[in-house]
């Protein structure tokens, strides 16, 4: 199955390039993700760069590193129940882990279309559950990797342009 990735559209997690931010809350969008129109949406995977700020706070599934989805904005949106992240979290202070999010069949209890996983936004606060007050993580980074099965019969439609084919044979 054909996937499209794209970091978040928020500068500070824009890109795994040093530029970090501590919040203990954050709502980021993936503007450039690219799912084609009329494709099946299969799953949507979330890469999180993080670092926890002490080494006594775990993080995993049933910690308090939760996270929720939301299709659409305003008034028609729909926001997912909390989820953990598949990983636990052992990076701390200036040093960054990777942890995932959902996966390439994870659709959070909603269903897409091309154009709703285009507009996808994820959210972390710390609220979600009994996280200690005044708690932060820093971030460095957020990805997302969103799993599809095009439609169609498998032609190609070609409206304006040029077709060049290396190999195989077209058949008119």
């Amino acid at each position: 199955m054909p996937t499209v990735s794209a970091f978040s559209s928020t500068n500070y997690l824009s890109a795994n390039d040093g530029a970090t931010e501590r919040r203990s809350s954050f709502t980021t969008s993936f503007t450039s993700l690219g799912v084609p129109a009329g494709a099946t949406i299969n799953g949507f995977k979330f890469t999180i760069r993080a670092s926890k700020a002490s080494e006594e706070h775990t993080f995993n599934s049933d910690g308090p590193l939760l996270f929720k989805v939301q299709k659409g904005s305003g008034d028609s949106a729909t926001l997912s129940s909390a989820f953990g992240s598949n990983d636990s979290l052992t990076a701390v202070g200036t040093d960054f882990g990777d942890i995932t999010l959902g996966s390439s069949s994870q659709l959070f209890g909603t269903t897409w279309d091309s154009a709703t996983a285009n507009a996808i936004q994820l959210i972390y606060d710390s609220s979600f559950d009994d996280t200690p007050e005044e708690f932060s993580l820093t971030f460095e980074s957020a990805q997302c990797e969103v799993t599809y099965t095009l439609s169609g019969n498998g032609l190609i439609k070609l409206t304006s342009g040029f077709l060049k084919l290396k190999t195989g044979k077209i058949t008119l």
